[in-house]
C-alpha cells in the first residue's frame, strides 16, 4: 500500500497479486479474483511476472475460464522478449520462469510434443542455474522434477535422441522475432540434411553458428 500511495503502482500491485494469489490476507485460501485484477494492472504497467501469473490462471482456470490458446499465447510473446533480455546480458529477467512455464504448458493436451517441452525445460534449468535466490532455487527444483520423466520416456544418451518433429527449425521460426538468421542446407547421401543456421547479432555480425543434422 505504500507503494501504491508513492506512486510506484507497477510493483505495488504486483506485490498485491502475490499476495492475494498466495492467500496471505485470508488464511491461506487464495483470493483469485482479487489476485487477477493486481496482476492485469502489474502486467499492463510491464511487470513480466504478473504476465506470467495471469498467464498461469488462464492455464488452470483460476477466476478466468481455462483458457489453453490464450495462456500459450501469453507465454510466447514473454519468451520472445525474456529471451531476448537473457542472451543479451541483462542481470534482471526473467527468462527461467518463463521458459519452465513454456515447457509445462507443451506437455499439456493431445497435441503435446515431448521433445519441445523439453527443450524449453533444459532452457529454463540453465538460465536459473545462473540464479542463487531461495525462489530461485525452488524453480529447479520444480524444473527437475519435470526434467526426469521426460529425461527417462525419450531414452535419452549423453550424445543424442531421435526427435521426427521438426525442433530444429521451430527454435529459429518461432521466437526470435529480435533476431535475423542465415540457413545453409545440404542434402547428405544418407538422405539426411546438414543444416548451418547462424544468427546475427544487431550490427549484422556472426554471432552464433550451430551445425544441425
Amino acid at each position: 500500500e505504500i507503494l501504491w500511495k508513492e506512486g510506484n503502482f507497477a510493483y505495488a500491485a504486483n506485490t498485491l497479486g502475490y499476495i492475494h494469489y498466495q492467500g496471505r490476507l485470508s488464511g491461506g485460501r487464495p483470493d483469485y479474483e482479487k489476485a487477477f485484477f493486481y496482476y492485469s494492472i502489474a502486467s499492463v504497467l510491464g511487470v513480466t511476472e504478473s504476465s506470467y501469473m495471469l498467464a498461469d490462471m488462464f492455464a488452470k482456470g483460476q477466476y478466468v475460464k481455462k483458457n489453453i490458446h490464450m495462456a500459450t499465447s501469453m507465454l510466447e510473446r514473454l519468451y520472445a522478449e525474456n529471451r531476448y533480455r537473457f542472451e543479451s546480458g541483462e542481470p534482471d529477467n526473467s527468462f527461467a520462469e518463463v521458459a519452465y512455464r513454456m515447457g509445462m504448458i507443451n506437455l499439456i493436451g493431445d497435441d503435446s510434443i515431448d521433445s519441445i517441452a523439453y527443450r524449453f525445460l533444459l532452457q529454463a534449468q540453465f538460465a536459473a542455474s545462473l540464479k542463487n535466490g531461495p525462489e530461485d532455487r525452488r524453480l529447479m527444483e520444480s524444473i527437475n522434477e519435470s526434467i526426469g520423466p521426460l529425461f527417462e520416456k525419450m531414452k535419452i544418451n549423453k550424445t543424442s535422441f531421435r526427435d521426427d518433429t521438426p525442433n530444429c527449425l521451430y527454435e529459429f521460426t518461432r521466437f526470435h522475432s529480435y533476431s535475423l538468421y542465415e540457413l545453409d542446407y545440404k542434402k547428405l547421401k544418407s538422405g539426411k540434411l546438414r543444416m548451418k543456421v547462424t544468427r546475427k547479432n544487431e550490427n549484422n555480425y556472426t554471432d552464433s553458428l550451430l551445425t544441425l543434422m
